[in-house]
């Protein structure tokens, strides 16, 4: 009996510990990536708008834009200690030139 208790112990303290290391803080995970946007293609241009924020933070959200016109791609490297983003305009439109 105290055997089989004692593996119960074991097996529950490995379940808090595995679930500490799972509930990290969310500002330990930013952002570090590239971005991408491809335009359809000649005489037209595709904009992107990405917010940048993390949910519950005082901190205020980030934003950026991305263009690619013509035949193109245009890669962006964005670096934040914000843990969430998200596409807010995402429009194709006529190239004015």
């Amino acid at each position: 009996m105290r055997k089989l208790l004692k593996g119960s112990l074991t097996a529950v303290g490995a379940g808090v510990v595995l679930a500490a290391g799972m509930a990290t803080p969310a500002n330990a995970a930013g952002i570090d990536s590239d971005f991408y946007v491809s335009a359809p293609g000649e005489g037209w241009c595709h904009k992107i708008i990405l917010e940048f924020y993390t949910p519950g933070s005082s901190q205020n959200p980030r934003f950026e834009t991305i263009y690619a016109c013509g035949n193109h791609m245009s890669v962006q490297h964005f670096k934040t200690i914000h843990t969430h983003w998200k596409i807010v305009v995402n429009v194709n439109q006529r190239d004015g030139r």
